[in-house]
């Protein structure tokens, strides 16, 4: 079962698992530390792929690539979890995402976030929970404005005037 916990103006998103001889993947990094996407994606492909484990990328083959764009960031991502679960290997990704210098939150990782929490909270077909295979620790500031904007987005949608819909009840 899931669990979300708050520590030191961290929330740590997990399942209770037993890490003691897994191997730990980790991805830690500041937000503020990147200029572009591609930088990020390319961060992601040297923390996974990194230290001669190219062979284990099957969507980019035998390379550290993690994606160009948000959908192959996804497919990346949960290919690797995917590998995990089959090949069984013994290992957990840990993503540590902090925002120290107060970055703001652009529409690229709002989405990467998101990205992140569906995956977490996913399933592969009916096999296995993808949060099995990694967590993920995300800024105490980093949560509140993405959740501010999810927020806003849904007020934007409960409280459009009802003129607006077609026929259909469909919003135009």
């Amino acid at each position: 079962m899931s669990n979300i916990q708050l520590k030191n103006d961290i929330a740590h998103f997990s399942v209770e698992k037993d890490n003691e001889n897994k191997i730990i993947v980790e991805v830690s990094f500041d937000i503020s530390a990147f200029q572009t996407e591609q930088e990020v994606y390319d961060f992601f492909g040297e923390k996974i792929y990194g230290n001669n484990r190219e062979y284990l990328n099957n969507i980019f083959v035998d390379t550290k690539v993690f994606g160009g764009n948000l959908s192959s960031f996804y497919d990346c991502f949960t290919s690797y979890l995917i590998g995990i679960h089959l090949d069984k290997r013994n290992e957990i990704l840990s993503i540590k995402i902090t925002n120290k210098f107060d970055k703001s939150m652009s529409e690229f990782w709002l989405s990467l976030l998101a990205i992140l929490m569906n995956i977490f909270f996913g399933r592969y077909q009916d096999v296995c929970d993808y949060a099995d295979f990694f967590e993920l620790r995300i800024s105490k500031d980093i949560l509140n404005e993405t959740l501010n904007h999810f927020l806003f987005l849904l007020s934007n949608q409960v409280n459009k005037p009802i003129d607006l819909l077609d026929e259909n009840g469909c919003y135009l």
